[in-house]
């Protein structure tokens, strides 16, 4: 796990970037996502990663968390000037439609557990960004566009 100090060492280190440079953050992390949604992991030797537990948790819950939570925060950087709820609103559909995307790839499944995961994820990320803006660590309406 990432000392929260480097976390927010590369937090600052995003937000100090042009608004072309955090966009190209945020596409290369959607192609990410995207690619581990529809890789067919079974082929190099990793599966059931549903029945790997860790603290009463699934492995795959706790893979989806942290891939999701920064799919907010992200979108928040990249697009400082859009309206927030719309950005909420993206990054929400983006984590179901990841999930559903995996019911017609005949090598995955649908799980609406995992959706969940998700869509918990994308809630931390968004929550987490709140509280750093009202605590005054940054503010989204002081990055350039």
């Amino acid at each position: 796990m990432m000392h929260p100090k480097y976390i927010k060492k590369l937090v600052l280190f995003i937000v100090q970037q042009n608004a072309a440079t955090r966009r190209r953050v945020l596409y290369a992390y959607i192609a990410t996502i995207i690619f581990l949604v529809a890789f067919p992991f079974k082929v190099i030797g990793i599966e059931d990663l549903d029945k790997v537990m860790v603290v009463r948790f699934r492995l795959d819950h706790l893979i989806h968390i942290a891939a999701f939570f920064t799919v907010y925060p992200l979108l928040a950087f990249a697009f400082p000037s859009v309206n927030k709820w719309q950005l909420f609103l993206l990054a929400l559909a983006f984590s179901i439609l990841t999930e559903g995307l995996q019911h017609f790839l005949p090598y995955r499944s649908f799980n609406t557990s995992d959706m969940l995961a998700n869509l918990l994820g994308m809630l931390a990320g968004w929550f987490l960004l709140f509280l750093a803006e009202k605590s005054g660590w940054f503010s989204l309406s002081k990055l350039k566009a």
